[in-house]
């Protein structure tokens, strides 16, 4: 809704005005005044002015006339409006508003559509675009982003993304988790997550995408992750930071404005850190569905299962640590997280990762998707494979994820 501020200049025998106001007035007004009264409940006498304008301008968008009102004492003549003056103001513009959900359901829209210039629209010139699927090194500006998209635009109209899941409620960003179809049915090793935030322009600023790895390593992984870590802790700080950049927005700040997902996912990751497997256990649902495709290909069984795969990671050396990166504040249930590991302080080549989560309202994690970077990266590569693959998920019976 705009609002214009009127200014009014009365003669010296009014005593008050209250006058409406309205974006549509002219800066051309010709009053003229007709003048009755009548006596308030109060003993005054209200005297009321119409005061017509040319050229039919609607005053509320009602009619074409602005009223106003002047009150005197009761001992006062009837009060004359000789002359007013109303100077039209240029009204301030409407507050943007801004959901991260609506924009990327917009984005994704235009994607699908294969309408890249319409896509591009939801970009901000400084945008940085992590697709840490298919590249080591992001993205930053609409030049090269939209040379991204355009290569995805050559694909058949029925190849799509599917979003699953998304963050709502939070301004500010959002998450997704998502899988590619073709035909209606779905692309293996399709399944990802992303994360989004939006810049002041109310564009998306900052997009990290992870997909599944072609090859998860399962329970050895964890095994391999161990036998690194004296490795990267005499990794000189500068080698380990190329590997993980540091993002272009700062960490929020946790405080009172969070959800109580945020802060619930937050201590699982605090809980993690400090090897709390009793708060590891008091967070998670019993019944929670918890999947971790950067090493398996399947969610696991049972809640037994998801706390063995907890318990090896509070094995690990006390200096290994998730570190968040970005995450949601305001998700109505939902939170999606951007991070990396660490050991010793020292950033982990090759960990930066997006997680998903919903949260029922007793604060119990009841959902969890977790996609972290793949050491093998096919870069442009990939495009070609992938249309190449289409043709053969037409002709695959469909199956559910």
């Amino acid at each position: 809704m705009h609002s214009t501020a009127l200014r009014v200049r009365l003669s010296k025998n009014c005593s008050g005005i209250r006058t409406g106001t309205s974006p549509r007035l002219s800066r051309n007004l010709a009053p003229a005044v007709a003048t009755s009264q009548h006596r308030a409940a109060n003993g005054k006498r209200e005297a009321s002015h119409t005061i017509s304008c040319r050229n039919g301008v609607s005053a509320h968008g009602r009619s074409d006339l602005l009223r106003c009102r002047a009150v005197a004492d009761d001992s006062s003549p009837p009060v004359d409006v000789p002359y007013v003056e109303i100077d039209d103001v240029e009204p301030e513009p409407a507050p943007v508003t801004r959901d991260g959900a609506s924009v990327v359901l917009g984005y994704f829209d235009a994607f699908n559509r294969r309408d890249m210039d319409a896509a591009i629209q939801f970009i901000s010139p400084e945008c940085v675009f992590e697709d840490l699927g298919m590249y080591s090194v992001g993205m930053k500006g609409t030049e090269p982003i939209r040379g991204f998209l355009d290569k995805w635009a050559d694909y058949p109209d029925d190849a799509v993304v599917i979003i699953d899941e998304i963050v709502e409620g939070d301004a500010e960003a959002t998450g997704v988790v998502w899988h590619m179809e073709v035909a209606g049915k779905g692309m293996p090793l399709s399944r990802g997550a992303s994360f989004y935030r939006l810049a002041p322009d109310g564009k998306l600023g900052f997009i990290r995408d992870l997909v599944e790895p072609f090859a998860k390593a399962g329970d050895i992984g964890l095994g391999v992750m161990n036998n690194l870590f004296p490795v990267i802790r005499q990794l000189p700080p500068s080698i380990a930071r190329a590997f993980v950049q540091p993002l272009p927005q700062p960490v929020p700040e946790e405080g009172a404005a969070s959800s109580l997902a945020t802060k619930q996912v937050l201590e699982l990751y605090s809980a993690l850190d400090r090897r709390d497997m009793a708060t590891v256990d008091s967070i998670l649902s019993p019944d929670v569905y918890y999947h971790d495709l950067g090493l398996y290909n399947d969610a696991f069984e049972d809640y037994d299962a998801l706390k063995a795969f907890f318990t090896a990671w509070a094995d690990f050396p006390e200096d290994v640590s998730i570190v968040p990166d970005d995450y949601t504040t305001d998700g109505r249930g939902a939170v999606s997280i951007v991070w990396h590991v660490e050991v010793g302080g020292i950033p982990m080549p090759f960990s930066r990762g997006c997680s998903f989560y919903k949260v029922d309202d007793d604060g119990r994690v009841v959902f969890g998707r977790d996609v972290v970077e793949f050491l093998i990266k096919t870069g442009d590569a990939t495009f070609p494979i992938m249309g190449a693959m289409m043709p053969v998920v037409r002709m695959m019976p469909r199956v559910g994820f």
